[in-house]
C-alpha cells in the first residue's frame, strides 16, 4: 500500500505565547510540525518537548527541509535569513492570524478586544460553551487551566478567541483581529497601549472603532459601560450593544464582587430582574472580574442557561500568570501577574490590595516595549501610588525598530514612577537580578505581598525569590 507523506509545516519564531499552541494544534491534525526561534525557554521549551515538536534554536535555513507552508512570528524580520529562504523557495507563508482565521474562525465567531482582561475573558467564556456543550474552537493568549491547550480546532460551529489589536507581521501590520471575522464582540475598553505602533491615542482608537464597524447586523456587540474611549468607539457600530458594568451602574448585566482570601463570590444582575448566583469562584479577586459580566451576558444571548454558566464559574481555574499566586512562604505571598502597562498595572496593585488589605505590597515591574518609550511618560501617573514599593529590574532585550523614539533605561524609568506617583515610600532600579531577590528578602514582613508585574518571564527570580525568603 502506497504511504502518503504527511504535510509539514515550519514555524519561525515557535516559541511565542500563541505559537507554540498553534504549532500543537497543527501536529494534532497529523502535520508534521517543526519550528525555531531566537532563544527558547521554559515553560514553552517544556511544552514543546512535552508535545514532541521538533525545534531548534537560531534561524538556520538549511534546516528547515522542504515545509509544504509555513507560519511566521509577529517579530520576525522581513530579513530574517530562514523568512528569505521559504520566500525564494516559494513556499506558502502566512501569519498566525491567517492560520487562525483558517483553521480555528467559524461562522458564529466571538471576539474579545480591548485594553483590560482579554486573556482571562477569552478563557471563561470557552469553558462556558464547553460547560454548555458547545466545544467551542478557541485562542486564548496564555496557559489556560481548564484545558490541555490554550489553542483548539475542530469541528463546532462555534470560535472564541483573543483579539489582539498588535500587528499581524511585519509585511501586512495590521491588527490580529482584523483576522476574526466577529459576529460577537466583547469589548473591555480602549486604553492607548502599545505607544511604540500606535504613536497617537486617535490612531489606537481608530483601530477599535474599524472593529466594532464590521459587526455585522445580526451579531452583538458586548461593552464595558465605564472603560475609557468604549462610547466612542461604539458610535461606529451597526450592531445592537448590551451594556456590562459593575453593580449600580446601570448597565444590562452588572456585576456584585466580594473578595475572599480563596476565592471570589460574584452575583449577576441582568434584564428583567434576572439573577445569576451568587457562586464563587475559585480565583483571587482581579478587576478582569468586570469583564465577566459582558460573558455572562453573551452566554445568556446566545441561549446558554443559568446552570451551565454557574458550572462553569464555580469550576473555572483561569489562567497561569494572571494573578497567580507562586507560593505563600513565612506569610509573605508571592504574585505573578502578566500586567506590562501601568494601566494594568494600576488594576492589579488595587485588586491586590483589597485582598491584602493589612500588608505592604512590593511590586517588581518590567513594562513591555511601548511602555518603555518617554512619550508613554503621562501613563504612568498616580498608577503606583498604592504600592508600598516599586523596583525596576534589568530590562529584557526586545526587538527593535529603527523608526521607533529611543526608549528608557531603567534609571529613567524608575525615575518617572517616582516622580509620577507621590504616595510611594520607596522606588528603585537596581540592575542585577541576585540584588533584586536580596531587597526583596530583606523588605518583605508577614502579611506583605510581593507582585512580580511584567509580559517577561523574570529569569528565574521569583523561583528564588520564594527559596530565599
Amino acid at each position: 500500500m502506497l504511504m502518503i507523506a504527511k504535510r509539514h509545516i515550519h514555524f519561525i519564531g515557535i516559541c511565542g505565547t500563541a505559537m507554540a499552541p498553534v504549532a500543537k494544534m497543527f501536529k494534532d491534525r497529523g502535520w508534521r510540525v517543526t519550528g525555531s526561534d531566537k532563544g527558547i525557554y521554559p515553560p514553552l521549551s517544556d511544552y514543546l518537548k512535552q508535545n514532541k515538536i521538533d525545534y531548534y534554536v537560531g534561524f538556520h535555513p538549511e534546516r528547515i527541509g522542504n515545509p509544504d507552508t509555513a507560519v511566521v512570528g509577529n517579530y520576525i524580520s522581513l530579513l530574517n535569513p530562514e523568512f528569505c529562504a521559504i520566500r525564494e523557495r516559494g513556499v506558502p507563508y502566512q501569519s498566525y492570524p491567517e492560520a487562525l482565521r483558517e483553521y480555528v474562525i467559524k461562522s458564529h465567531s466571538i471576539v474579545v478586544a480591548g485594553s483590560y482582561g482579554k486573556t482571562i475573558t477569552t478563557a471563561l467564556l470557552a469553558w462556558i460553551w464547553e460547560c454548555a456543550g458547545r466545544c467551542p474552537s478557541f485562542m486564548a493568549g496564555g496557559i489556560v487551566r481548564n484545558f490541555p491547550d490554550s489553542v483548539r480546532s475542530n469541528d463546532s460551529s462555534w470560535s472564541i478567541v483573543e483579539g489582539d489589536e498588535y500587528p499581524a507581521c511585519r509585511w501586512n501590520p495590521v491588527p490580529k483581529f482584523s483576522f476574526y471575522k466577529p459576529r460577537f464582540l466583547l469589548l473591555t475598553g480602549v486604553q492607548w497601549d502599545h505607544a511604540d505602533i500606535y504613536t497617537t491615542e486617535e490612531s489606537y482608537i481608530d483601530v477599535f472603532a474599524q472593529l466594532v464597524k464590521s459587526v455585522p447586523l445580526d451579531g452583538l456587540i458586548c461593552a464595558a459601560l465605564d472603560r475609557p474611549h468604549v462610547r466612542d468607539v461604539l458610535k461606529k457600530a451597526s450592531a445592537p450593544v448590551a451594556w456590562y458594568g459593575r453593580m449600580g451602574s446601570g448597565a444590562d448585566w452588572s456585576t456584585e464582587v466580594t473578595y475572599q482570601k480563596n476565592a471570589t463570590r460574584m452575583t449577576f444582575y441582568g434584564p428583567s430582574n434576572e439573577t445569576i448566583g451568587p457562586v464563587d469562584v475559585p480565583l483571587l479577586g482581579s478587576i478582569a472580574f468586570d469583564h465577566f459580566a459582558g460573558a455572562v451576558a453573551l452566554a445568556r444571548a446566545t441561549g446558554i442557561d443559568q446552570a451551565a454558566i454557574m458550572q462553569a464559574l464555580a469550576s473555572f481555574q483561569g489562567v497561569r500568570r494572571r494573578l497567580e499566586i507562586r507560593g505563600v512562604v513565612n506569610e509573605v505571598s508571592v504574585i505573578d501577574d502578566f500586567a506590562h502597562s501601568p494601566s494594568k498595572a494600576k488594576s492589579t496593585i488595587d485588586a491586590v490590595k483589597q485582598i491584602f488589605s493589612l500588608g505592604r505590597v512590593i511590586v517588581v515591574f518590567e513594562p513591555n516595549v511601548g511602555n518603555r518609550l518617554r512619550s508613554s511618560a503621562p501613563s504612568y501617573r498616580d498608577a503606583f501610588n498604592s504600592a508600598n514599593i516599586v523596583i525596576v529590574p534589568h530590562l529584557s532585550a526586545t526587538k527593535h525598530n529603527e523608526y521607533t523614539e529611543v526608549r528608557l533605561d531603567g534609571a529613567q524609568l524608575a525615575q518617572i514612577i517616582d516622580s509620577s506617583n507621590p504616595d510611594i515610600k520607596e522606588v528603585l532600579y537596581i540592575d542585577d537580578d541576585i540584588q533584586v531577590i536580596q531587597k526583596l528578602q530583606k523588605s518583605a514582613q508577614p502579611g506583605d505581598c510581593i507582585l512580580f508585574l511584567g509580559s517577561h518571564g523574570f529569569r528565574g527570580m521569583i523561583e528564588q525569590t520564594l527559596k530565599c525568603l
